[in-house]
């Protein structure tokens, strides 16, 4: 599993941003893939797409609240307090993703050219990201005050940021920072079940950090048709996507610890045990299938530049085309989602307070962690493995 931590961020932690880029930024094969990163020219005029999709620098925020929960839990298992300066690192890169503090925006990634640009397409997953592992961070003694500080303004801002763009006007979007719609920014409406939760879990973040009674009420608008609403999850119906379930996991582990009510707190328990019990399983036949091929060469995709491959035509969304190199999910590339499912999975399962850890789930990150050939492999998948390990290991601490 160290193997996993050290390749991590020897190989995509840029330490002029302190942001984890979504591939290599280190020299591979003699390729230096920083230099395929679009330009400042390019991010300006939001080529190929608004999202940044493709381009290396599309989930710097995803990546960075994952890595900051794993470092809050590898810290409260081993007290380690070489954690704090690593925590240090990723809230700072966090924070320049807050491109506007005081519009609430927080984007994707910022270049690494400039250390400021960046696309004005984010998504409810990034905030949900950013605000999950914010909260880790908050809850921790690695967390000083003026970090504190500065979690309370950004998570106050995005939820003002929801109450004034998320009405009927807007179609229930958080918006572009040019004000236009958000490709994946609709947090109300006609929603996916597993997305239900994401905005009365802003405004419980909000009223949790800044005690304001507003946001609590906000809170409870939503809570009850949001819960009813996500009661149509279906796991299998994800196939091999586990992140957008680690997102509503996410979202419901952070109410149940901040809702006062102990029946609403039984309500979340509930469903996350029963969403818990089809990934334990999982995770463990997955681990067994993909350590049975994983010397295949789908395993070790060669990302290439990103305006050298086949875009994908995604439409027009607030009159700007959607042009998308969607590497990650060419068929000759396994090595991205499936190899990060098995993290995301156990991740699920320790999210879940109470839940019983078995060996089987430890053995199923280890094996697939130990098997994966370091030298070739050009994604930043394995990251999500010793998260799920660290995750995992303080569950088993509490239960």
């Amino acid at each position: 599993m160290e193997k996993a931590w050290q390749f991590t961020w020897d190989n995509f932690f840029c330490d002029k941003t302190n942001l984890i880029y979504d591939y290599l930024v280190r020299d591979i094969d003699g390729d230096a893939l920083i230099g395929h990163l679009p330009s400042i020219e390019e991010i300006n005029k939001q080529i190929p797409n608004a999202c940044g999709w493709g381009t290396g620098m599309e989930d710097s925020v995803l990546s960075a609240g994952s890595m900051l929960d794993a470092i809050v839990a590898r810290y409260n298992v081993t007290e380690d307090r070489n954690m704090k300066p690593l925590a240090d690192k990723v809230f700072d890169g966090m924070m320049r993703c807050v491109v506007d503090l005081e519009d609430g925006f927080i984007s994707r990634s910022v270049s690494p050219i400039d250390g400021k640009s960046f696309y004005y397409d984010t998504s409810r997953d990034q905030y949900t990201h950013w605000v999950y592992g914010a909260l880790r961070l908050f809850n921790s003694e690695l967390c000083d005050a003026e970090q504190r500080e500065n979690i309370k303004k950004v998570i106050v801002a995005v939820a003002k940021r929801m109450e004034r763009n998320v009405t009927p006007e807007n179609d229930y979007n958080l918006l572009r920072y040019d004000g236009e719609l958000s490709i994946a920014g609709k947090m109300w409406g006609d929603l996916g079940a597993h997305e239900y939760m994401r905005l009365p879990f802003f405004y419980a973040a909000a009223w949790y950090v800044s005690g304001d009674g507003n946001w609590y009420e906000l809170y409870i608008k939503y809570r009850d048709e949001a819960f009813e609403k996500q009661s149509t999850f279906n796991a299998a119906s994800y196939g091999l996507r586990c992140y957008p379930v680690l997102q509503m996991q996410y979202s419901l582990r952070a109410i149940y610890d901040i809702d006062p009510d102990p029946e609403f707190k039984t309500k979340c328990l509930k469903f996350m045990q029963s969403v818990a019990e089809y990934y334990k399983d999982f995770a463990v036949s997955e681990s067994k299938r993909i350590c049975a091929e994983i010397n295949e060469e789908h395993y070790y995709y060669k990302y290439k530049p990103w305006n050298k491959v086949r875009m994908l035509y995604q439409g027009v969304i607030g009159s700007r085309p959607y042009f998308n190199p969607a590497q990650s999910e060419m068929r000759e590339n396994r090595g991205f989602y499936h190899i990060r499912n098995v993290g995301e999975a156990v991740s699920i399962l320790a999210l879940c307070p109470g839940y019983k850890i078995e060996k089987e789930q430890l053995y199923a990150l280890k094996n697939l962690s130990d098997a994966i050939d370091y030298d070739r492999i050009c994604n930043y998948s394995p990251m999500l493995l010793f998260c799920g390990w660290w995750l995992l290991k303080e569950a088993d601490s509490l239960n």
